[in-house]
């Protein structure tokens, strides 16, 4: 069988010419936005790593002196200092809420912004410098077990590192970030050197924790805390982070909160200005950085494309395979069975599928080592990213030459199957005649 479909391709080059070029062009194209749109999607479910499920975020701010509302006798440090503690009580009294913490503005997971930073450990056999994105936290209010970031094995528990006392030197990195410097992820105790104007500081690795990612588009795990900026009074501006309990909507919880609760969670000049899902703010910052205009712009045109990639190749082929008509009433007529006419037709327009895309990808591989392949989020250039297969140039070719091809495929034995069911139906007496 396989011996009379290559000669039946051999014998019918001419008219298949076309079609193989058609291919060979649609394998190209398919393969610029099938890279697209499957990194983007691979991106999009890579985990945060922390409960965005369960977070709200809340906007606090100080009424200035102008507000009717505005209580002199609160407006010293440590008024500001019992109320902002006041603050944390009150959200904690509230039904469904299960933690409380704090963060300055800028430093909340996903932030609009990211501060980065350049690491080495300054061993002598390791003399690269990381790009690291850095954070920062208020000891003593409960974060990370706020956020739901999980300490690693050989690091002190979250709860130890949320309370304790932090130098400026002393650091808490996620695992990737300690994998990246020390391959086996044993970083507590260990040091970063920091030679500024030919002064050298060491920071100290203190903690461990699991692997988040800051924005939720970067394909980045790496991150550092840093206690650089303790919190002191007065502060008039800041976000707190309430995490819920199990099973209560982020979605219901905002608007009650800002229909019933509002008015009495006022401490001092504090008041909540604005409260969000946590959810809802990620995408507030996936939105400032156009990231649902770029993923909706390759679905639409890997829609669109779709739809004209099925509609061409099956055409085509129907119209190629409806044309042997007579040839197959030959074939009836020396005793082939439909299931036969119908194996050697659907076999001969994946063959030559398989030979086109093959073609294809040969030509597409040229133009990703001069132009390379999609990294998703252009700022995943600027990270140590995430070692998925996306990160890994051969397997990101064979992934997405795959899914290329197994579209191609498909749709070359629809529009082979449908007529060649017809085809192999037809009277040998009539094909015969015909002839």
């Amino acid at each position: 069988m396989f011996k009379l479909i290559l000669k039946n391709l051999w014998n019918r080059r001419g008219r298949y010419a076309w079609l193989f070029i058609e291919l060979v062009i649609v394998t190209c194209l398919s393969w610029f936005i099938v890279d697209r749109v499957t990194v983007s999607l691979a991106d999009s479910n890579i985990p945060l790593g922390y409960d965005a499920d369960r977070l709200v975020l809340m906007a606090v701010g100080s009424f200035p002196e102008d507000n009717p509302n505005f209580k002199a006798a609160a407006n010293d440090s440590a008024s500001q200092a019992a109320d902002f503690r006041r603050l944390a009580d009150k959200l904690r009294a509230i039904p469904g809420v299960e933690r409380v913490t704090f963060v300055n503005d800028g430093q909340e997971l996903n932030a609009n912004g990211i501060s980065l930073s350049d690491y080495t450990t300054g061993n002598p056999a390791d003399t690269l410098l990381h790009n690291i994105s850095n954070l920062s936290f208020w000891p003593g209010y409960e974060y990370f077990e706020t956020m739901g970031i999980k300490s690693v094995p050989g690091s002190p528990t979250v709860e130890e590192l949320s309370a304790r006392s932090y130098t400026r030197n002393e650091l808490v990195i996620t695992e990737d970030c300690a994998r990246l410097f020390w391959p086996d992820g044993d970083a507590v105790g260990k040091h970063f050197v920091n030679i500024w104007d030919g002064d050298t500081t060491y920071l100290e690795v203190v903690g461990v924790v699991g692997n988040f990612r800051n924005q939720s588009f970067v394909r980045s795990n790496c991150a550092v805390y840093r206690v650089w900026r303790p919190l002191t009074f007065p502060k008039w501006d800041f976000y707190t982070v309430v995490r819920l309990e199990d099973g209560v909507s982020p979605e219901n919880f905002a608007t009650d909160f800002t229909m019933n609760h509002t008015k009495d969670i006022v401490t001092g000049n504090y008041y909540i200005k604005t409260v969000w899902p946590y959810e809802s703010r990620i995408a507030e910052v996936e939105s400032q950085f156009g990231i649902p205009t770029e993923r909706n712009l390759y679905f639409i045109l890997a829609s669109f494309f779709l739809i004209n990639l099925v509609l061409g190749i099956v055409g085509s082929f129907y119209l190629q395979t409806r044309r042997r008509v007579e040839e197959m009433g030959v074939h009836r007529s020396f005793g082939a069975r439909r299931q036969h006419i119908m194996l050697m037709l659907m076999g001969e327009g994946a063959v030559l599928a398989t030979v086109s895309a093959i073609v294809g990808f040969v030509i597409y591989s040229q133009i990703t080592l001069r132009f390379g392949m999609s990294i998703g989020h252009s700022n995943n250039q600027m990270y140590n990213i995430i070692d998925t297969w996306v990160s890994h140039p051969v397997e990101h070719f064979f992934v997405i030459s795959a899914i290329v091809y197994a579209l191609i495929l498909v749709c070359t034995l629809i529009g082979t199957y449908l007529p060649a069911r017809e085809v192999s139906r037809v009277d040998p007496v009539d094909a015969l005649r015909d002839e």
